[in-house]
């Protein structure tokens, strides 16, 4: 896949090939639809939020699920996603406690070496994230429908 590469802080990103694994048993492969470009990334550009590099950018994003692991049962391949911003199971004392930016479980991170994401790896065209951050759009079928009739139920129920 195509993604933004930090190799250097302080320098541009780089448009490159990066391999993606297939997801683990708790991931989920997101093709990615839109995504914004934080403050934050900019800390990570500027070396303020040191990270090990290479890294993909981005956590702000929405996309298409493309695979799921093994153990994921809040989405399927097809649902419409957002992205939340902290990384973490949702297994951990921590994470079950609502203290997720807490989170003990060091194995939703990816292993050195790797192209890490920094954070979630937003802006590359896939990105393969933890289940417990991603959101579903609870009507994905809704913005079709926008789509062919824009002016929906305001044009119906308007008074004529």
């Amino acid at each position: 896949m195509k993604a933004a590469v930090l190799h250097e802080v302080n320098k541009p990103l780089v448009i490159e090939d990066v391999s993606v694994p297939k997801p683990g048993p708790r991931e989920v492969l997101i093709r990615t639809a839109v995504a914004g470009l934080c403050h934050s990334d900019l800390h990570f550009m500027e070396g303020l939020y040191p990270h090990p590099l290479p890294a993909v950018l981005g956590h702000e994003s929405a996309g298409v699920v493309e695979k799921v692991g093994s153990d994921v049962t809040y989405v399927k391949p097809g649902d419409h996603v957002v992205t939340c911003l902290s990384v973490f199971c949702g297994t951990c004392d921590n994470c079950t406690t609502g203290r997720t930016v807490l989170c003990t479980d060091t194995t939703v991170k990816m292993l050195p070496g790797a192209v890490q994401p920094a954070v979630l790896g937003a802006l590359g065209e896939t990105q393969p994230v933890p289940q417990p951050v991603v959101v579903r759009r609870a009507d994905a079928g809704a913005r079709e429908r926008h789509r062919q009739n824009p002016q929906g139920h305001a044009a119906r129920s308007a008074p004529r």
